[in-house]
């Protein structure tokens, strides 16, 4: 079952309060579903309420990668860059980064977040809706398919195409606010799954060499560029899930 990135459950929840939706006390209750303790600038989502947006999308940029992210948002970008992810405002353009840090003794670890917001540039409308789920799901499968056999060429595999393919679709995602399309939800599932296994996997190339430091470069290179494709396909079937909650395209309100 994957686990969704923070900033993509409360870019969710965020949207949803920015529609009326859902209170703040919901909106913070199920956005930190998890946490233990949050911390830092809270008041960032009813200022971006305030300010009249309607629509916040999850960004997971990477160095090189800065996602829905404009190159000219300065230190915004590069405190998303560091998280790995952040919550990004599309008219106004205005940033909420995350920081996760566990504290506790072993057996009884907590997890705190502390959002930090910043100034950024907005979103272009026409960028988001050229989003297609067909295609990122093509896509998503092809790059897939073509990791396995790589994988498998290097020297083993932790999964198959197959099996990655089917788990997301018994996957748990957690409490999503409604309306968001069954595809949309579906593709959110398989690329959450895929990224968590590719980067674990690379947490464990980092860990030292599984056969030789060859063998360990090609599978760490095949699993960084899975790892990236995943990212960007939660990104966009993410992005497909708020725009139908703020009504820009159909939802599915039978969910």
């Amino acid at each position: 079952m994957p686990s969704l990135p923070l900033s993509v459950r409360a870019a969710l929840w965020t949207t949803a309060l920015l529609q009326g939706e859902v209170n703040y006390e919901d909106w913070f209750n199920r956005a930190h579903a998890g946490s233990t303790d949050v911390a830092g600038e809270r008041e960032w989502v009813t200022e971006w309420r305030d300010a009249g947006e309607t629509l916040a999308v999850a960004v997971l940029p990477r160095p090189g990668r800065p996602g829905w992210i404009s190159a000219g948002a300065g230190t915004g970008l590069v405190a998303a860059t560091e998280a790995s992810e952040a919550v990004l405002a599309v008219t106004t353009g205005s940033i909420a980064v995350p920081s996760l840090n566990e504290y506790g003794p072993v057996g009884d670890r907590g997890v705190l977040v502390r959002w930090t917001a910043y100034p950024g540039m907005p979103v272009a409308r026409h960028r988001l809706e050229a989003t297609d789920l067909r295609e990122l799901s093509q896509r998503f499968a092809t790059a897939i398919r073509e990791a396995a056999d790589d994988l498998e060429a290097a020297g083993g595999t932790p999964w198959s195409a197959s099996e990655v393919l089917s788990a997301g679709r018994f996957a748990r995602l957690g409490r999503l606010p409604a309306g968001i399309p069954a595809r949309a939800l579906e593709l959110m599932a398989r690329s959450a799954l895929v990224s968590e296994a590719a980067h674990a996997g690379l947490t464990l190339e980092a860990g030292g060499p599984a056969l030789d430091l060859q063998t360990s470069m090609r599978r760490e290179t095949v699993l960084r560029g899975l790892a990236t494709t995943a990212d960007e396909t939660l990104e966009g079937a993410t992005a497909v899930a708020g725009m139908a909650l703020a009504g820009w395209i159909p939802g599915d309100r039978r969910r």
